[in-house]
């Protein structure tokens, strides 16, 4: 019972709902449903401390895993292997983080200081008055708490990061002055931290202080608890229960905690009672009585440009060993709906599967071959157990400038791709784990923005290692063949959900078509036709009818096609479950060659969005007249992408790329979003304040449009309104 008594628990009201919900939908045994219940709870808790701690640039495998509250003991072993940890601890008194625990903790003031400065001697004397200041402000505090002299710490810390980055590593500063020294251990430290953190360090790039911090704290003493008056050093059993743990039964000895005292050692299976918990120790693990009681992240934090860092114009996905795509990040469709259809065309046409060997990364750009257009980069990273390929971690990066002949690889006057910047096939970038040097000179010879290019190209491979790290943890503690075999039940199973939707469809063929506005080069709109065939379980979509492909770069690739149907189909079927290639299976596309959505080499693709919105408009367009209460208007439909080339008085060069955005549809129960990413391309609006930072560019306006949204009982969101004043020497937009 729960609440003194007050509350019942209703067993067979529980066994019911396990039995309706659960068992029998997903034919599994009451207790197969029970663990999978808990395996998914470890998994989500596990899921946000990775998250948390890889936002500050932790690792949790560096850390034990301290466990309190009521429930922490059920659940904390298994949500430490979930991230790699070792060690747990289980205090004497779980409340020692609660209410009671806050009687004895030390008093602590946190202060900081921002200024970015470079970590060079020219800053000495600003760091040093910092430190001071922050100091005498530390003791100040503590002299209010009326601390003792010998009782205060105070413990100063720096807000590090490479030039161009976004995010810090908090690192450890030594004590005493700031001098020359001091500088040279703090990069020290700092690049063994983004090493470990990132998988990388960067020794040719200037580093940045963003805020000195100081932490005063006044240290009060150890709380004084009554001591236990411990019983005899054997580990008596006060109990057996049968448990169930990893997939069995075991009759598992209970255990009194007061009962056991300091150096006793109980091997698991075990159940130790405590008076606010109770720990459950499998049996891979001992407990000790003492005296005293992960890939979208990694280039979120690394990444220069505003492109990947706060437009978000990258996207992150795992393979399994066949090449299938299993799991995906929550990023771009755009990006994450071809990721599979690459990596095929480089297999089928390029390298195949089994020559990848352990060590290596793949890239390209290319639009032809499995590509959508040359500023995407897309790298693959085969993973390697005992000699076998167990997946492939992929990133995909929007890069701020490729060459060509204008700045970010948006040249509207194209007429063929090799216009629009550098083209690289399928090439391995990094083999037996070494990049290569030369090609990767070549690459950055030919961009803009080297500098910036470089640091998010690194990023990429960082993200692909941290990854393929994820991939063998998960096989060291699953077994390889076990990790193929969830990755298989994944896809079927968003292969059915999918089937589900489509099956509860009335069969027939539903016909749509949207425009393309002209491309600049030739005169009128460009049409796009889609017909929608739903028969059963599966359904064909066929774009025949469509205009021939333009002159000008508003083409789109099969990639581009095929990922803006898949993102539709799935969007208007209202899958909520795991979208991965599983959900691809029931549809089928076709597009005639040479056409605006099927364009053929070596037409240009620069502005591939403005056919891809078209194309997902135009099967939405087609469901609307299936499921007319679930689809709302079309959104803005497009992606207002500009380029500014800019030239400083000294020489250097700089790359402005952003993304404007605009209103959602109206809906049939409601109005739509104001300016906010729609449809398939998921991006964001990139703070003012960070440009203006960055590049000499002034805002004078930004805001929402009123009345852009139209008339109606529901109507359409707000379009955005952004204008600026160009600042520099010289610039092209």
């Amino acid at each position: 019972t729960f609440l003194g008594g007050r509350f019942a628990l209703d067993l067979d009201s529980a066994r019911a709902a396990l039995r309706d919900k659960i068992e029998q939908p997903l034919s599994l045994t009451p207790d197969h449903a029970a663990a999978g219940i808990l395996a998914v709870v470890n998994a989500k808790l596990a899921a946000s401390i990775k998250f948390s701690l890889f936002a500050k640039g932790l690792d949790p495998r560096d850390f034990a895993l301290m466990s309190f509250g009521g429930a922490g003991g059920l659940h904390a072993i298994e949500v430490a292997e979930e991230l790699g940890i070792t060690q747990v601890i289980f205090p004497r008194d779980p409340s020692t983080f609660s209410a009671h625990g806050i009687l004895f903790s030390d008093i602590q003031h946190d202060l900081s200081r921002t200024e970015i400065l470079p970590l060079a001697p020219e800053s000495l004397p600003t760091l040093n008055a910092m430190a001071d200041d922050l100091r005498a402000r530390g003791s100040a505090l503590l002299d209010q708490d009326q601390m003792a002299q010998d009782k205060r710490i105070l413990n100063l810390t720096a807000d590090l990061r490479y030039r161009g980055q976004a995010f810090e590593l908090m690192t450890a500063m030594p004590d005493g002055p700031v001098t020359v020294e001091t500088l040279t251990t703090l990069r020290g430290r700092f690049e063994d931290q983004h090493r470990q953190r990132f998988s990388f360090d960067d020794p040719k790039e200037a580093v940045e202080l963003v805020t000195l911090r100081l932490t005063a704290i006044g240290v009060l003493g150890d709380a004084d608890l009554p001591v236990p008056a411990y019983a005899p050093s054997e580990v008596a059993t006060i109990a057996r229960r049968p448990v169930h743990m990893d997939g069995a039964w075991f009759d598992t000895p209970v255990h009194r905690q007061l009962s056991l005292a300091p150096g006793a050692i109980v091997t698991g299976p075990a159940i130790i009672e405590q008076e606010y918990t109770t720990l459950l120790i499998p049996g891979r693990w001992s407990l000790t009585m003492t005296a005293t009681g992960e890939m979208s992240v990694t280039v979120w934090r690394t990444s220069r440009s505003t492109t990947v860092r706060e437009l978000l114009d990258y996207s992150t996905a795992v393979f399994d060993g066949k090449g299938r795509n299993v799991a995906q990040a929550a990023r771009m469709p755009v990006h994450l709906n071809s990721m599979e259809l690459c990596l095929h065309h480089i297999a089928a046409h390029h390298i195949p599967l089994e020559d990848w060997r352990d060590g290596e990364v793949i890239v390209t750009n290319d639009p032809y071959c499995g590509g959508q257009h040359l500023p995407d980069f897309i790298a693959f990273k085969p993973v390697f157990k005992d000699g076998v390929r167990i997946a492939i971690t992929c990133v995909l990066i929007h890069h701020v400038d490729v060459g060509g002949g204008a700045a970010g690889g948006y040249n509207a006057k194209a007429v063929e791709v090799f216009q629009e910047g550098l083209r690289l096939p399928p090439v391995r970038i990094v083999r037996d784990g070494k990049m290569q040097d030369d090609l990767f000179a070549t690459i950055l010879q030919n961009v803009r923005e080297p500098e910036t290019f470089r640091g998010d190209f690194l990023s990429q491979i960082a993200a692909l290692d941290v990854g393929a790290r994820a991939m063998l943890r998960l096989a060291d503690r699953y077994g390889a063949q076990a990790l193929d075999e969830i990755g298989a039940a994944l896809l079927d199973h968003a292969e059915h959900e999918m089937r589900g939707a489509l099956q509860a469809l009335p069969d027939g063929t539903y016909t749509a078509e949207d425009f393309v506005d002209g491309d600049g080069i030739e005169d009128g709109a460009k049409r796009i036709s889609v017909a929608l065939t739903i028969k059963g379980s599966d359904i064909a979509l066929d774009f025949s009818g469509t205009a021939a492909q333009a002159k000008g770069p508003i083409n789109a690739t099969m990639a581009t096609t095929t990922s803006a149907v898949y993102y539709a189909v799935i969007a208007a079927c209202g899958v909520t479950g795991t979208v991965n290639a599983g959900c691809y299976r029931p549809i089928t596309v076709t597009a005639p060659e040479g056409s605006l959505v099927n364009a053929a080499f070596p037409a240009p693709v620069s502005m591939r969005m403005l056919p891809g919105h078209k194309i997902a408009t135009a099967v939405l367009r087609a469901f609307a007249q299936v499921l007319p209460e679930r689809i709302p208007a079309s959104y803005y439909g497009t992606t207002f992408n500009h380029a500014v080339n800019i030239r400083r008085a000294d020489g250097r060069r700089q790359v402005y790329f952003d993304s404007e955005l605009g209103g959602w549809g109206g809906h049939p129960e409601r109005d739509g979003p104001n300016g906010l990413a729609a449809g398939f391309h998921n991006g964001q609006n990139t703070p003012i304040e960070m440009i203006e930072a960055l590049f000499p560019l002034r805002f004078t306006r930004y805001g929402l449009v009123p009345g852009s949204g139209g008339a109606g009982r529901m109507r359409g969101g707000l379009g955005i309104v952004r204008e600026w004043k160009f600042l520099a020497e010289s610039g092209l937009l």
